[in-house]
C-alpha cells in the first residue's frame, strides 16, 4: 500500500482506533514534506493541483498529536502537538536525529 493510501485510510478512521502505525505513516508523510519529496500543491496545467491525501495527512497528524509543553521562551510558556517539529526539545517527534535533517530550519 503506498504512502497516499495509507493516510487516505487513517484519516477516514476515528482518532480512538489510531496507532503506532498511524504515526508511523504520519513521520514519513512528515519527512517528505521536510526533504521535499512530497508536496501540498503541485504545479500542473493551468495552475496548482492541491495533493488532497498530503491535506488529510497533516491533519492526522493533529488528531495523533499530544499536547505537551514546549521549551519557554523567556517568561512565556507554551503547548503544542508533540507530532510537530519544534513542539519541544525533549519530545522524541522534534529531535532531529529521529527524524533526519533540519536544512531550512532555524536553530533554537
Amino acid at each position: 500500500m503506498s504512502l497516499s493510501q495509507r493516510i487516505e485510510a487513517l484519516y477516514a478512521q476515528p482518532a480512538a482506533s489510531l496507532g503506532a502505525d498511524a504515526r508511523e505513516a504520519f513521520a514519513a508523510l512528515r519527512d517528505g514534506l521536510e526533504q521535499g519529496t512530497i508536496r501540498a500543491a503541485e504545479p500542473a496545467a493551468g495552475g496548482w493541483r492541491v495533493n488532497g491525501w498530503v491535506k488529510k495527512g497533516i491533519l492526522l497528524g493533529f488528531r495523533l498529536g499530544k499536547v505537551v509543553p514546549m521549551d519557554p521562551a523567556g517568561p512565556l510558556r507554551f503547548s503544542d502537538k508533540d507530532t510537530y517539529p519544534g513542539a519541544c526539545a525533549s519530545c522524541p517527534a522534534a529531535r532531529p536525529s529521529a527524524r533526519g535533517p533540519t536544512s531550512g530550519r532555524a536553530s533554537s
